[in-house]
């Protein structure tokens, strides 16, 4: 039985499958719900990077990755303008071509 990961664009067509790729984790952080940033992870760049969150505590931050390897996040703000507090996780992943 295949395991792993696939994902789909909105097209319909896979623009990851983990039995044509394999995935290294090239940069992790934790940063606060009230923060707001970005970094420049140079393994990233030109690579097909993929980014996961998991919150610690409360809600995540709002986080994305660019394919040239800026990071940016972001806190949700509710619409009486304060911030959703708590602390997210972030992984950055990059994805290899797996040499057969």
């Amino acid at each position: 039985m295949d395991f792993g990961c696939k994902i789909w664009d909105e097209q319909g067509y896979i623009i990851l499958d983990t039995t044509d790729y394999t995935a290294r984790l090239v940069y992790s952080t934790t940063k606060a719900g009230n923060s707001s940033g970005s970094d420049y992870i140079p393994e990233a760049d030109g690579s097909m990077p993929l980014v996961l969150t998991t919150p610690e505590s409360g809600s995540a931050l709002v986080v994305s990755i660019t394919p040239s390897g800026i990071l940016t996040w972001d806190p949700i703000i509710r619409w009486d303008g304060t911030y959703l507090t708590g602390t997210t996780h972030i992984f950055v992943y990059v994805c290899d071509e797996r040499v057969t």
